[in-house]
């Protein structure tokens, strides 16, 4: 895919714009939110709750934790014993569920690892989480719905952080080829997709994801070049010549990778 002109760029953007515009306002509207959040409030939880798939109770959750300041993720699933038999129930967690890597409980806090590196410590054992089952009419229910938190929760402005908020659609990713291609740095890219969202927080990713996607981009389009070709034509070689030797040795270097290679 390439651009022939500007105006590509630019029908590009319009196309992002609509396609943001209409995930931002359709599907679960401001309507639904307030009525799941009605149904917390009369009820005390999202217990009863039903649907004909286990994905929009997932979503249903999702607008919950948007709402109160914390991330989710899915957890077990069970299925029955028998082979291939389909899953009859599911768990969805909050993302500080279990253990931070050594085991030990620890409240979300910053931490320093063997390089002097800040990282987060996310995992503290938090219980809140859902778990759903295929009920005796075959639809998906909420059986169960713990609601505290064991930790601080996030506040508006930062909530579009939560990894679970985070997701570069189908559009998005052509859009950012296209981008790419026609050499358009990632940070520029990045801030032509907030300024067309209408803010960081509404743009769906954060700017490292951005710069992460374009990264494998690039490195998927190095995949089965000049170097590969090289490689698997010496290493052809080799396999029909005892006496051939060579040796590679791949080098990165920002987003391009240099082969040196030796011959004997």
């Amino acid at each position: 895919m390439a651009l022939d002109n500007v105006g590509e760029i630019i029908n590009l953007e319009n196309e992002l714009e609509d396609d943001v515009q209409a995930e931002t306002h359709g599907g679960v509207d401001s309507n639904e939110t307030l009525h799941i959040n009605e149904v917390i409030e009369e009820s005390g939880s999202l217990v009863g709750v039903v649907a004909e798939k286990w994905e929009e109770l997932y979503e249903i959750y999702k607008r919950h934790s948007q709402e109160s300041g914390f991330s989710i993720r899915k957890s077990g699933v069970r299925r029955a014993d028998a082979p291939g038999a389909p899953e009859f129930e599911r768990y969805f967690v909050c993302s500080c569920e279990g253990p931070h890597g050594n085991g030990k409980k620890a409240k979300p806090s910053l931490a320093t690892n063997g390089h002097g590196k800040k990282n987060v410590m996310t995992r503290c054992f938090c219980k809140a989480n859902v778990r759903i089952q295929v009920n005796t009419k075959g639809v998906w229910e909420v059986l169960s719905h713990t609601l505290e938190h064991n930790h601080p929760l996030t506040p508006p402005q930062w909530q579009h952080h939560h990894r679970s908020e985070r997701k570069i659609t189908d559009t998005e990713g052509e859009f950012i080829e296209v981008m790419t291609e026609a050499m358009v740095p990632p940070t520029v890219q990045y801030r032509i997709a907030s300024k067309t969202a209408g803010g960081d927080d509404l743009v769906g990713h954060t700017k490292r994801d951005h710069i992460n996607f374009v990264h494998r981009l690039k490195m998927k389009s190095i995949e089965g070049g000049d170097a590969s070709t090289l490689i698997n034509l010496l290493t052809s070689r080799q396999a029909e010549d005892p006496g051939f030797f060579f040796r590679v040795q791949s080098v990165k270097m920002e987003d391009y990778v240099t082969c040196f290679g030796v011959i004997l």
